[in-house]
């Protein structure tokens, strides 16, 4: 049986990057700006990546946050990774927009129940896809 996050790729065709997938968050999420980048094969923990792949991630982490920084408002760039309530490692890159109430930021993020218009979601995810894809084309990318 697969974990969640193992369905959500072999159903959908999220943004590949090496042995990475990259995708907006699915569901309910305070931001619109809100992606989350895992391997695309069943890992539960950090630790079990490749020092190679390790390496890859720090370097999806700095692109996908500098595409949703030229993509929307942000103030912050939220990285996290907790993997306790999916067990397939997946981190969560979160672009927190200035107008975020005080008590909705850094962790409280997680538990706020705001839902992002969906059509923004959108707009967002379709720049930063084509920002993505353009930097995947050049050396080094």
């Amino acid at each position: 049986m697969l974990c969640a996050e193992c369905e959500l790729v072999a159903k959908q065709a999220p943004l590949q990057r090496g042995t990475f997938v990259l995708h907006p968050r699915i569901g309910r999420g305070a931001v619109p700006g809100w992606w989350v980048i895992c391997p695309a094969r069943h890992v539960e923990q950090y630790d079990d990546l490749s020092r190679e792949e390790q390496a890859h991630l720090g370097q999806l982490i700095g692109e996908l946050s500098a595409a949703l920084r030229a993509s929307t408002p942000t103030a912050k760039i939220y990285v996290s990774i907790f993997a306790e309530v999916l067990p397939h490692l997946h981190v969560h890159v979160v672009a927190r927009p200035p107008e975020l109430p005080e008590a909705e930021r850094g962790p409280a993020v997680f538990a706020s129940e705001r839902s992002p218009d969906p059509a923004i979601v959108a707009a967002i995810s379709a720049r930063v896809t084509a920002l993505l894809s353009s930097s995947a084309q050049k050396p080094g990318g």
